[in-house]
C-alpha cells in the first residue's frame, strides 16, 4: 500500500488538481510506517519496508525528483527510530506525523531560499507592501508578507501532520474491530504479472518540465513583475532592478549546475545503490508490482463500502475497510 501510494497517488492528486498534494502523500506515508510498525514482529522491518518503497517508487516513477526518494528514506529512518525506541505507539505516530510534514514544508521553503536568495523574499515584501498601499493601509510598510506566508504554509502542513499521526494512532484499533466482523467481503484474485504492462506505461507518460507547472510558472513571471513596476513605479527604485537580475542569474546558474553537473553524478551513484538493493528484494518487488491493479480494486470497493459515512468519518472508514480488505484478500498466483 505505501509503495502504491508512493507511485500512484501523487498522480492521481495531480490530476485531480488537488492543493498540497505533498502533504496527502506524507500523510499517507506516516499511516503505512506506524501500520507496519505496529503489526510486524521483527525489528528492522520499517527500514526494510522503506528500502522497498524507494525501489518499487524508481522501477515505476523513474522521472521522480531525487529529494523525492530522499524525502521517503528520511521519513522511513524516522520511523525506525521512533518506533524502536519509544514503547508507546500513539505517541510516536503523532512525532512521526509532526516530523515528516513539517520536513516537507522546510524543505521546500529551504530550497527557494537556497536557489533564489533572500532577494526573492525581500521582492515579495517590496510588492506587497506596494499592493497594500495602494489600498490606503498605513501598516503596509512594515508587513512582512513572506513571513506570513512562510507561517500560515508552516502551519498547514504542521495540522496536516498532526491529524495524520492521530488517524495512524487509532488506525491499528478500527482495522481490529472491523476485521472481526462477518459482513466484511474476501475479495479474490488471480495474482498474474503486471510488470509488463507497466513498463509500457511508464514509456508512455511523460514528464512535465518544472517551467510549466503552475509553481515555476509564478517563479518565473514574479521577477518579470518586479522588473517591471520598478521602471514604472519610482518608489521601487533602480536598486530593486539590479537585485532582481542578480537573483534571476543566481538562480539560472544554480539550476544549470545542479542538473548538468551534480544531480547526474548523484543519479549515478543513486541507481548503482538501487540496482545492488533490487537483487536482494527482487521477489518482493515483483510481488508488489503484481498486486498494483488489484489493490485499485480494493480501494474501489473501499471507497463504495464507506459511502454511509460523511466527511471525516468516511476518510476514517474507507482507510479501515481498506487494509482489512487487504488483509482478507485471497491472492491466487500461478
Amino acid at each position: 500500500m505505501w509503495a502504491f501510494s508512493e507511485s500512484a497517488l501523487g498522480g492521481v492528486l495531480h490530476a485531480f488538481r488537488i492543493p498540497f498534494s505533498g502533504l496527502f502523500i506524507c500523510g499517507a506515508a506516516v499511516i503505512f510506517i506506524s501500520l507496519i510498525a505496529y503489526f510486524s514482529q521483527k525489528r528492522w522491518t520499517v527500514l526494510k519496508s522503506t528500502l522497498i518503497v524507494i525501489l518499487v517508487k524508481v522501477i515505476i516513477s523513474p522521472n521522480t525528483p531525487i529529494n523525492a526518494h530522499f524525502a521517503v528514506l528520511i521519513q522511513g529512518l524516522a520511523g525506525q527510530l521512533l518506533f524502536s525506541t519509544m514503547r508507546l505507539p500513539k505517541v510516536s505516530s503523532l512525532i512521526l506525523g509532526i516530523f515528516a510534514s513539517m520536513y516537507s514544508a522546510f524543505q521546500k521553503i529551504f530550497l527557494l531560499t537556497l536557489v533564489f536568495g533572500n532577494t526573492l523574499w525581500e521582492s515579495i515584501d517590496q510588492f506587497s507592501a506596494f499592493v497594500l498601499k495602494q489600498f490606503s493601509i498605513s501598516t503596509a510598510a512594515n508587513l512582512k508578507i513572506s513571513w506570513w506566508l512562510i507561517g500560515i504554509y508552516g502551519s498547514i502542513h504542521l495540522l496536516g501532520g498532526i491529524a495524520a499521526g492521530i488517524i495512524a494512532g487509532r488506525l491499528p484499533a478500527w482495522i481490529t474491530k472491523l476485521s472481526e466482523r462477518n459482513d466484511i467481503p474476501a475479495l479474490q484474485f488471480q495474482n498474474n504479472s503486471s510488470r509488463g504492462n507497466i513498463d509500457q506505461n511508464k514509456n508512455k507518460k511523460k514528464k512535465r518540465r518544472w517551467w510549466k507547472k503552475p509553481t515555476g510558472i509564478i517563479i518565473l513571471t514574479f521577477p518579470v513583475v518586479m522588473v517591471s513596476l520598478s521602471y514604472i513605479f519610482p518608489e521601487f527604485g533602480k536598486n530593486k532592478v539590479y537585485e532582481i537580475v542578480n537573483m534571476i542569474i543566481r538562480s539560472l546558474l544554480i539550476v544549470f549546475v545542479w542538473f548538468t553537473f551534480v544531480a547526474p553524478l548523484i543519479l549515478k551513484f543513486f541507481k548503482r545503490l538501487i540496482d545492488k538493493k533490487r537483487i536482494i528484494y527482487s521477489s518482493e518487488i515483483d510481488e508488489i508490482i503484481s498486486l498494483f491493479p488489484h489493490l485499485r480494486t480494493i480501494i474501489n470497493e473501499s471507497w463504495k463500502i464507506s459511502a454511509t459515512q460523511k466527511g471525516l468519518n468516511r476518510l476514517k472508514a474507507f482507510l479501515s475497510y481498506a487494509f482489512v480488505l487487504l488483509i482478507l484478500a485471497d491472492f491466487e498466483t500461478e
